[in-house]
């Protein structure tokens, strides 16, 4: 019954950590930036738009689709203004250069 009891304060406690950084609305940044291409790198956490944001070079985790086609339609590099936050799980707890973005627009 012991073993059980652990087990089971175990599992709720894990499942009690667990959060979706995509998900939340807090702590997002408002930055000018300019998107200077797209990522081609073949690799699971690869891919995204390159966007520098004073004098850094971050990628863009999830670009919003409605914004993927005013991109193509521009020539690079396109000045945008973002509302965004660092990735801190998945791709982002390994790679310090991954965003997310609540909102975008062009400049």
């Amino acid at each position: 019954m012991k073993i059980f009891t652990i087990f089971l304060l175990s599992i709720i406690l894990f499942l009690s950590s667990c959060s979706d950084s995509t998900n939340t609305n807090d702590n997002y940044i408002t930055s000018d930036g300019v998107i200077t291409g797209y990522d081609l790198a073949e690799c699971v956490c690869c891919g995204g738009w390159f966007v520098e944001i004073e004098k850094d070079t971050l990628r863009i985790w999830n670009m919003p689709e409605e914004f993927n086609k005013i991109l193509s339609e521009k020539e690079m590099p396109v000045e945008v203004r973002l509302s965004w936050k660092k990735m801190t799980d998945n791709c982002g707890a390994s790679m310090n250069n991954i965003i997310l973005v609540n909102s975008i627009s062009l400049r």
